[in-house]
C-alpha cells in the first residue's frame, strides 16, 4: 500500500508528460517526441500493478502486459537517449528493438511465472540499459551541449540503480554467498522509483529541444523575411532600371521619329515655300503665311520633344504661347479658363505629340476658316469621369461635317483621339463650332495651371 501511495503522484506526472509528448509529436511530427511519449505511457501502465489492489486481467495475462510494458518502456528510453546524444550504433539500436519484441513473445509461453525467465529478462534488460547508460555518459562528458550533459548525469544515476538491482535481485539471492542474510533485501527494484527523476530530466530535455527548434524556426523565419525583403528590393531596383531603360529607348525612338517628321513634313513645307518664292507672281502675304506655318510647325515639333511627364497644363500653355499670336492676327480674341489639373496617365512623347497636333489642328482651323471674332478654351478635372475635359468653342460660321475636306480632317482628329484613349465630340453649326476632348488622367490634382 505504501509503495502504491508513493507511485500514484509519480505515475500521474508521468502520464501528463507522456500526453504532452504525444501532443508535441502530433504538432511537430518529430519521431523523438513519439518515442518519449510512448516510453512515459508504457511506464505508467507498468506501475498499475503497484497502485491497484486487484488486477484488471487474470494471471498470467496481466503479468505479461505489465512486465512487457516495463521492458518496452526501458528499450524506448535507451533509443531516446541514443538519439539525443547522436550515437547511431547499429548493434545497440538493433538490440533494443529486438529485445522489445522478444520479451512479450517469451512471456506468452506458459511457464507459470518461471523465476528463471524473470531473472533472464532482468539481466538482459539491465545489461542493455547499462551499456546504453555508459555510451550516453561518455558522449555527454565529451559534449558541450547542456541537454546531453543533463541526460548523461541522469543516466549515470539510473545506471547505478540498475547495478544495485542486479546485485540485490540476482546476485544476492541466487549466488548463495550471503546465506539467510540475502533475503532481507526483499524483491524491490529501485529502477521503478529512479524513473521519476529520469522522467523529469527527459521532460526538461524535450522542452529544451522544443525551445531550440522554436528559436531556430523563428531565426529561419527572420532570415527568410530578410532575404525576401532583399530580393524584393533587388527586383524593384531591377524593375526601375528596366522601366527607365524602356522610357529612355522610347524617348530616343520618338526623337528619331520626330526628326524624320521634321525632315519629311517641315522639310517638304519649306521646299514648297521656296518654290513659291521663285515665282514672282505669288503674293508676298502668301509667302509670309507659308513661312509662319513652317515656323509654327518647327516650334511645335520642338515642344513635342520636351518630356513634360504628363503635365497637360504645360502642354496647353505651350500651345497658347505658340498659337495665340496667330489667332490675334486672324482677328480672334482668345479667352483662357484652365483650372488646376492632374497628370495625364501613360504619358509618352508620341502621345504628347498626338495631343498637341489634335489641339493645334483645332486652333489652326479656327484661325484659318472659322471667321470667328472670339474663341474660348476651358480645361477642368472631372473626378467622376476620371479625365481632364478640354473644350474649345468659337463663334464662327461653322462648317459642314459631311463635306469631303471636313470629313478627312475629322477622321484624322478622331484617329488621334482613339490612340490617346480619349473621347472626342465635335459639333458645328451656324452659331460656331465646339470641340470637347476628355483625356484620362491619374493621381491627385496638382497645382499646375
Amino acid at each position: 500500500v505504501k509503495r502504491g501511495a508513493v507511485m500514484i503522484p509519480a505515475t500521474a506526472a508521468s502520464l501528463v508528460l507522456g500526453l504532452v509528448g504525444l501532443l508535441l509529436w502530433w504538432r511537430q511530427r518529430d519521431p523523438l517526441f513519439l518515442v518519449y511519449a510512448a516510453a512515459e505511457l508504457l511506464w505508467c501502465l507498468g506501475n498499475v500493478d503497484v497502485i491497484v489492489d486487484r488486477s484488471p486481467l487474470p494471471w498470467p495475462w496481466w503479468g505479461v502486459l505489465v512486465y512487457s510494458a516495463q521492458i518496452i518502456s526501458g528499450m524506448l528510453i535507451c533509443r531516446f537517449a541514443l538519439a539525443v546524444v547522436g550515437w547511431p550504433s547499429p548493434s545497440l539500436q538493433w538490440a533494443t528493438k529486438a529485445w522489445a519484441l522478444v520479451v512479450p513473445s517469451a512471456l506468452m509461453v506458459p511457464l507459470n511465472g518461471s523465476p528463471e525467465l524473470e531473472v533472464l529478462i532482468l539481466v538482459v534488460t539491465n545489461s542493455i540499459g547499462l551499456v546504453t547508460a555508459g555510451v550516453v555518459v561518455v558522449k555527454g562528458l565529451q559534449s558541450r551541449s547542456l541537454p546531453q550533459r543533463v541526460l548523461a548525469a541522469s543516466l549515470a544515476v539510473l545506471g547505478a540503480v540498475l547495478v544495485r538491482d542486479l546485485f540485490v535481485l540476482v546476485v544476492v539471492p541466487y549466488s548463495g554467498w550471503f546465506g539467510a542474510w540475502g533475503g532481507s533485501y526483499g524483491q524491490i527494484a529501485w529502477a521503478r522509483y529512479a524513473w521519476v527523476g529520469f522522467g523529469v530530466a527527459m521532460a526538461w530535455i524535450i522542452a529544451e529541444r522544443l525551445r531550440a527548434a522554436t528559436q531556430a524556426a523563428h531565426e529561419a523565419g527572420r532570415t527568410l523575411a530578410q532575404r525576401l525583403a532583399d530580393q524584393q528590393r533587388e527586383l524593384e531596383a531591377a524593375h526601375a532600371r528596366a522601366a527607365e531603360a524602356a522610357r529612355h529607348d522610347a524617348r530616343e525612338q520618338e526623337r528619331q521619329r520626330l526628326m524624320q517628321d521634321m525632315h519629311d513634313g517641315l522639310g517638304g513645307h519649306l521646299l514648297g515655300t521656296l518654290q513659291l518664292a521663285d515665282d514672282p507672281a505669288v503674293p508676298r502675304e502668301r509667302l509670309v503665311h507659308q513661312l509662319r506655318d513652317a515656323l509654327d510647325q518647327l516650334k511645335l515639333t520642338v515642344d513635342a520633344m520636351q518630356d513634360v511627364e504628363g503635365d497637360i497644363a504645360a502642354l496647353l500653355g505651350a500651345l497658347r504661347y505658340r498659337l495665340a499670336p496667330r489667332l490675334r492676327a486672324a482677328g480672334v480674341e482668345l479667352a483662357w479658363f484652365v483650372e488646376h489639373l492632374p497628370d495625364v496617365d501613360d504619358w509618352t512623347m508620341a502621345l504628347g505629340r498626338d495631343r498637341q497636333l489634335l489641339l493645334d489642328e483645332t486652333f489652326a482651323n479656327v484661325a484659318a476658316h472659322a471667321r470667328a471674332s472670339t474663341a474660348s478654351l476651358s480645361a477642368r478635372h472631372d473626378a467622376d469621369q476620371g479625365a481632364v475635359c478640354i473644350a474649345l468653342v468659337d463663334d464662327g460660321v461653322g462648317f459642314d461635317p459631311s463635306s469631303a475636306v471636313a470629313g478627312r480632317g475629322l477622321a484624322t482628329m478622331r484617329a488621334r483621339a482613339e490612340r490617346l484613349g480619349a473621347q472626342l465630340e465635335i459639333a458645328s453649326g451656324v452659331g460656331g463650332t465646339s470641340l470637347r476632348l476628355a483625356v484620362p488622367v491619374r493621381g491627385p490634382v496638382s497645382d499646375r495651371t
